[in-house]
């Protein structure tokens, strides 16, 4: 497996090949199910995977690839994976409608921390050690997990220069940081990033919170005149896995050339997306879009208010009988093992 991170990875091996195989055979033809484009910077990721998968096993796997949610959709894509609409794909459990919980609610433990080489490997030793954890994903196999770069707080008409002008804006914003933006006065919404184009575009959104690069793959240009550096950032969570049964058909050579390139194809899928990333930079200072930088005293406060809604979010865990709170510890444990 690619080096990256070679301990996370050892791990991620041990458990993908810990399952009962079939026998090596013919072809295998895997449903390829993703919810975005052919072209999206994700896709570019996938589609470079797939190329690589069915070089590399000399034509044995082949896929068929579904673009768009023309098989599985953003809302419950680890169910219908589990239920085998579709073999392989991106799987989006962050905005899953349905269970979940403590994936979702552990993305709020990992503080203002964005160094992935730092938070992968955190990631992949909660996936070994919590069984909670593994369970949310029944059905599937889980092939890779991604960290992305950070959000900002990008505004159409009201610049952000300090903490207070945050109060009544609405603002976009990922579901496991709607409760902190809102004890900070903003009318936070979640809603998928696809539906926030035409919200900002019609008034309805005074900005959101998001990652650079859709300043360019959303068209978020068009809209935005402010970015304030206030950084959200965003930790690991599985992105891409395999059907459980669809796993167990495969032979063993075939399910170790996947395994071992798990890493990359995450690394891939993180390169695709920064390079979006920085046209949107360099988009945005073509345009003459104002980026702020608040002042550290605002910083630290909004680094604080994040860690507070980890504890809320751990507390809230903890009373679903999940480990949010053990969880949450070790997190902030290793965090501090890395800071040294």
């Amino acid at each position: 497996m690619p080096s990256f991170f070679p301990k996370s990875a050892a791990l991620l091996l041990l458990f993908l090949l810990n399952v009962p195989s079939a026998e090596a055979g013919e072809v295998h033809l895997l449903r390829f199910a993703s919810p975005y484009g052919m072209n999206a910077p994700f896709s570019r990721a996938d589609r470079a995977w797939m190329d690589r998968m069915t070089r590399e096993s000399d034509g044995r796997l082949q896929f068929e690839a579904y673009w768009n949610g023309t098989l599985v959709g953003r809302a419950h894509t680890v169910h219908e994976l589990a239920a085998g609409v579709a073999d392989i794909g991106v799987i989006s459990p962050v905005v899953s409608r349905a269970g979940m919980h403590l994936t979702r609610g552990s993305l709020a433990f990992y503080g203002g921390i964005f160094d992935r080489k730092v938070t992968e490997p955190i990631f992949w030793e909660l996936w070994a050690e919590h069984a909670e954890l593994r369970e949310e994903f029944a059905g599937v196999v889980v092939l890779a997990a991604n960290s992305l770069s950070p959000m900002f707080v990008m505004t159409t008409a009201k610049p952000v220069r300090s903490l207070d002008d945050l109060r009544g804006l609405r603002l976009k914003s990922t579901a496991e940081k709607v409760t902190a933006l809102r004890r900070l006065g903003v009318d936070a919404v979640a809603m998928p990033m696809s539906e926030a184009y035409f919200a900002l575009s019609r008034g309805i959104l005074d900005g959101a919170v998001s990652p650079a690069d859709t300043l360019v793959s959303l068209n978020f240009d068009e809209m935005i005149r402010y970015i304030t550096l206030l950084p959200n950032p965003r930790p690991p969570y599985p992105s891409r896995a395999i059907n459980l049964n669809a796993w167990n058909r495969l032979p063993d050579e075939l399910r170790k050339r996947m395994a071992d390139s798990a890493a990359w194809w995450a690394d891939r899928i993180v390169d695709e997306v920064a390079a979006v990333e920085r046209r949107g930079l360099e988009r945005a200072r073509e345009i003459g879009i104002e980026f702020i930088e608040p002042a550290p005293t605002d910083l630290h406060q909004y680094a604080d208010n994040l860690a507070e809604e980890g504890d809320r979010i751990a507390r809230e865990l903890d009373a679903r009988a999940l480990p949010g709170s053990a969880i949450l510890a070790q997190v902030r444990h290793r965090l501090e093992q890395e800071a040294r």
